[in-house]
This record gives structure tokens, sequence and C-alpha cells, in this order.
């Protein structure tokens, strides 16, 4: 009982530390996209970060806190996005492109997906598909739209065998979604989406085997001792 309680605890663990890694991500992300949308439209790059709210206290630093919390019931998967409208002469969309390769190179290394949308709501870059999707219907896309940092973890629900332990496909059972506001001049003016699947408890224990069979034969060989001793 004590084991399956440690799991679930090294679980959500697990949760939190992917969401940081996909906060990390989105405010790169969100920086870059951010200069080449101000430089489609003749403006100088701004000097303050892109994620920091207008209302954030005036300090050196501003952290965003993992808010994802595995003591809720995850979502089911999300319904297909409707497409709508994409202007390619805008500033959103040419900066979307200016990105593009940056996004893709990202990807072959963080394996994670992203998406850059515009005010409102739709994807003007993305690494994979939903490119002219409006998402603004994502709770954590309305949320970041309105200027709060939000992320959901849905169900990932799969016809495919789950992978090999030790392959860079991960097995969790959650995909997490993460949505950052870009701000300038103290509006919003896009949303980085990120989403990744969770690292699973067992993927992580295989990948210290090594020493798990060492400490266990350690224990092993303890144990064995001290019962020859007594």
């Amino acid at each position: 009982l004590l084991a399956v309680f440690l799991l679930q605890i090294y679980e959500a663990h697990l949760v939190e530390t992917s969401e940081r890694r996909l906060i990390a991500e989105s405010v790169l992300i969100g920086e870059a996209w951010r200069d080449r949308w101000l430089e489609a439209q003749g403006r100088t790059p701004e000097t303050a970060p892109s994620a920091r709210p207008p209302h954030a206290p005036d300090e050196r630093f501003h952290p965003i806190e993992p808010v994802i919390a595995l003591d809720r019931r995850a979502l089911p998967p999300a319904e297909p996005a409707a497409p709508a409208h994409l202007d390619e002469t805008t500033p959103e969309r040419r900066a979307g492109r200016a990105i593009k390769p940056l996004l893709d190179r990202a990807k072959v290394v963080n394996l994670s997906g992203a998406r850059v949308l515009d005010t409102r709501g739709v994807v003007v870059a993305t690494t994979g598909g939903q490119l002219g999707e409006d998402l603004s219907k994502r709770p954590e896309v309305a949320r970041a739209l309105a200027g709060t940092y939000f992320a959901i973890a849905r169900q990932r629900i799969s016809d495919e065998p789950p992978p090999p332990l030790g392959s860079i496909s991960r097995r969790g059972r959650l995909r997490l979604f993460t949505a950052t506001p870009i701000f300038s001049d103290g509006e919003v003016v896009g949303v980085v989406r990120m989403s990744r699947t969770s690292l699973a408890p067992m993927e992580v224990l295989w990948s210290h085997r090594r020493g798990l069979l060492l400490a266990a034969a350690g224990c092993l060989t303890l144990t064995l001792a001290l019962t020859l001793l007594f």
C-alpha cells in the first residue's frame, strides 16, 4: 500500500516536471514570435518579458508555476476544432511563418507540440497540424486569452499498443496542454499552446533500472546476512 501511494506521488511529480518543461519552451517561443510580430509592423522589439502580465509585481523575476493537479479528474480528449479564416498578410501570420523553421528544429529534440495563436485563438504557427483552426473554445486557451497562464490534463486514448520501455515515445496515460499568454504594451497579443504526453513512472524506473537492481541486490544480501547471523 505504501508503494502504491508513493508511486502516485511520483507520478504527480513527473507531471509537474513535464509542465515546467512546457512552460520553459512556451516562454522562449513567445519571445521569438513577439519579436517577429513587432518587426512585421516596423516596431522595435520590447525589453519586457513577453510572458510577464502587466499587473505582476515589479520584481526582477516572474516565474510561472505549474497548475495541473492530479487530484482532479482528467478531461476527455477534445473534439476536433473548427477551421477559421487565416489571412496570410497579417503581422501575426507573418511572424508565425518566420518562426516556423525554429519550431521544426526544436521539435526534433523536445518532441513536444507547439501552437502559436493570435488574439482570436486561431493557430498561426504550428509544429504539426491545426494551422488555421480556431482553438478559442479550449478552456486553457480561453484563460490565456484573458491574460492568465493555464494548463489542463486530458486523457490519452490511443488505439496503438504501448511503446516498449526505453522508447522515445512516452507511455503516460495523460497528455498535458499549457497555454501561455504573450503580452505587448500590457495587452495580450497571442498565446503559445504546448502539448506533451506525461512520463509514466515505469518509464523513469526503467531508465534507472541498473541502480535499482544494485540497490535491490544490496538489500537482499543484507537480509540474507542478517538471517544467517541470527
